[in-house]
Parts: structure tokens; sequence; C-alpha cells
């Protein structure tokens, strides 16, 4: 490759990455709009797909990677839903992060969500699996509780939340774990299912 074809592979590059940075600004300034309350300081890369915005609040300092999925189901298959989802400050989504919300879902300030990890607080069909017949994607959205993520909480890569579960505040949960009940603060968790490993000794002032 000659140092011409090099300096113009360079020069390209450049100006798309130019092209997604104002592509990022656009968005981010037209959904500002319409989420139900964004702070200062967001970056939401692109691309990211965000539904229903006016359901969703998110604090200062926010960053979505590239590849985000934020969505919030106000109707599927003709039953309504009021999805609450409600992200604090200084809250980082890597990339490729999936929420998906029909109920409530919570990230109190400080969380920290690794790459391709997703959470969601329903399923598709009824809890006692009495559509089975139907068609997966034409059953009903059933929430069997919210999912919270409290102070300070860390997911690793590749990790999955399920329905009902809340991960108190310091706790962190090794990549590809499947979180399927609650986890204590403090703690150190990891498996599928994830089941707790250690408690963190904090030091105190």
């Amino acid at each position: 490759m000659s140092k011409l074809t090099r300096w113009m592979a360079k020069a390209v590059v450049r100006v798309v990455d130019r092209i997604k940075a104002i592509y990022e600004q656009i968005n981010l300034h037209y959904l500002k709009g319409e989420f139900k309350h964004i702070g200062s300081n967001a970056i939401i890369e692109y691309p990211s797909h965000i539904m229903n915005p006016q359901c969703i609040s998110i604090g200062n300092d926010f960053t979505g990677r590239a590849g985000l999925r934020l969505r919030a189901y106000t109707d599927f298959v003709g039953l309504k839903h009021t999805p609450e989802v409600t992200i604090g400050n200084n809250v980082h989504l890597a990339m490729d992060v999936v929420i998906n919300c029909t109920h409530r879902i919570v990230l109190e300030d400080n969380v920290s969500i690794g790459v391709g990890s997703k959470l969601m607080d329903h399923m598709h069909g009824q809890p006692d699996f009495s559509d089975l017949k139907v068609k997966v994607m034409d059953r009903l959205l059933t929430s069997r509780g919210a999912v919270i993520l409290r102070n300070n909480v860390m997911l690793g890569t590749g990790v999955v939340v399920l329905p009902g579960v809340e991960i108190g505040e310091n706790s962190i949960v090794g990549s590809n774990s499947v979180v399927t009940k609650d986890i204590p603060p403090n703690s150190i968790a990891a498996g599928v299912p994830a089941r707790i490993l250690r408690t963190i000794e904090l030091s105190k002032p």
C-alpha cells in the first residue's frame, strides 16, 4: 500500500468518525426533547436504538456506547403497558447493552454495565405456561417484578438479569452470569445461575 493510499484511507476514517460525531450530537439533541428527563453531559453513541424515550429518565453524566438498545414497551400484541425506566447519575452502559422494560427498571447512581449485558423485567408468555402452544412472539409480555440495580453496582460482560431481581449496592456480578434472584449489598456473585462467592469487607473511614 502506497503512502498516498494510506493517507487517503486515514482521511476517510477521520471523515467517517466526524460524521458519526455530528450524527450523535444531532440525534441526542433531538432525543433530549423526547425523554421524560435527561441530565447534562449525556452521551449516546451511534448506532443506538431508543424506544419510547418519554418513559425514560436519565441523570447527569450518562454514557451509552454504540449498539445500546434501550426499549420501553408501551404496547405489545395489543396489550398496553406503562413502563418506567429510571437511570441515575454517572451511569455507564458499554457496547451492545440491552434494556427491555414493560414494568419498571431502575439503575441507581454509578452503575456500570459491561458489553452485551441484558436486563429485562418481563417474559414472553404466562408464568403458568398456559400459552405454550402460542407462537413465542404472539404471546403477551408478563412481568414478574421490577429490576433494580442499587448504587455502585458493576455487571461484567454478557450478564443477564431476569425479572424481579434487585442487586444491592456495591455488588459485582461476574461475566456471563445469569442473575435469577436478589443479590445482597457488598457481594461478588457469578455463575449460571449466579450465586454469592464472597462478601466485600468495606474499610471503615
